[in-house]
């Protein structure tokens, strides 16, 4: 081969490279009590609405320019069975302060995949909206040091156990916030997308809190096929030998195939059956529902976006917004907070709000 037919070819594979299809994937989104508690939307069109633009939302974080693009759609939402509540969350009795061991929660997500024909080896990622907490954490069978008895049959006679005997008990799945690791927010295995793809993640069906967190939990489980910039695990050089999930992902991180050709990737190539509005955004569901359920409302009870005057053409050009109480004091009146802009707020000529910065918009969005 000559240098020139060399470079032909090469030039004509980093074209059809660079306007390959964008690749598919599908969010279905599953709703716990706890998610439906908190949520302040009792109609249920509203609801659904706030799903769908949450979906959407997830949609804004990969509108970044990558080869191939990724297309993420709304296909869908559900109430999680009572019995898949207790599978997935770990509930136990009448539990009322619920940390859901995430590691837990995935193995159980991973039996709800394989039995739905829909969902295993597809493109459509399971995700659990919940108002719990999230760990890693995982049940171990831990022995009670404190129940050993050597010799002493009456207290063995007393509980019931023969003498030297060890007293296992199940660490509940279900354990208060003040045992276990911090709140991660989201759960996912890294490169499950084709396999069992499914997550968990935190938002109290109010505020898009959890919109962040499920675009990291779907690119994660995207794998290598995902080259762009939403923050996902770090891994140390050695951390896949740490055992546990965290060893386990960065496990996976090292030794699963890195080419988003591979065979193993081929459903990503499926259309999806999406639904609803295409482009629906958090920042349309505000805008819908401005009167009702402005954005500082349902992030602050009984709080009113502040009124400032704008130094932009665009009224959320820093992509923030300030909440201010509802109820206006003469001598005071404090901020409350600033929160992020709605995803999907124009915040400058094509350019809109996503994660509260100003980015580029590559999917016309329009944010009003």
């Amino acid at each position: 081969m000559t240098a020139l037919t060399l470079l032909t070819v090469l030039a004509l594979s980093s074209v059809s490279h660079a306007h390959a299809q964008p690749l598919q994937v599908g969010v279905f989104l599953a709703k716990d009590f706890s998610f439906r508690s908190y949520s302040p939307y009792e109609n249920e069109r509203i609801l659904q609405d706030y799903l769908e633009a949450f979906a959407g939302g997830v949609a804004l974080y990969f509108q970044e320019a990558m080869t191939p693009a990724i297309n993420v759609s709304y296909i869908g939402s559900r109430k999680l069975t009572d019995e898949e509540e207790r599978n997935i969350l770990g509930i136990k009795g009448n539990d009322t302060d619920v940390v859901v061991k995430g590691t837990d929660a995935i193995k159980a997500l991973m039996d709800l995949i394989v039995s739905n024909n829909d969902l295993v080896g597809s493109n459509n990622v399971f995700l659990v909206l919940t108002g719990y907490n999230i760990t890693e954490e995982e049940t171990k069978n831990e022995a009670n040091a404190n129940t050993l008895s050597f010799g002493d049959t009456s207290s063995s006679e007393e509980s019931g156990k023969l003498d030297g005997s060890v007293d296992l008990k199940i660490t509940s799945r279900s354990a208060s916030r003040k045992n276990y690791l911090s709140n991660v927010g989201g759960v996912s295995q890294f490169g499950t997308i084709c396999f069992t793809p499914a997550a968990i993640v935190q938002d109290f069906g109010s505020n898009f809190s959890g919109v962040a967190n499920a675009a990291a939990q779907v690119a994660n489980i995207l794998g290598h096929v995902y080259n762009g910039t939403i923050p996902r695990r770090q891994c140390g050089d050695y951390d896949y030998a740490l055992g546990g999930f965290h060893g386990d992902e960065c496990s996976k991180i090292k030794e699963l195939p890195r080419q988003e050709s591979s065979d193993e990737y081929e459903c990503l190539k499926d259309s999806v059956n999406a639904i609803g509005s295409k482009w629906m955004t958090p920042s349309m569901f505000y805008s819908h529902y401005r009167r009702d359920w402005p954005q500082c409302r349902t992030s602050y009870l009984n709080s009113v976006e502040c009124t400032k005057p704008s130094k932009s053409t665009y009224q959320y050009s820093e992509c923030r917004v300030s909440c201010c109480p509802k109820y206006k004091y003469i001598f005071l009146n404090p901020t409350i907070n600033d929160i992020p802009a709605p995803d999907g707020e124009n915040c400058d000529a094509q350019k809109i709000c996503v994660g509260g910065k100003c980015v580029q918009n590559t999917t016309s969005v329009e944010g009003k």
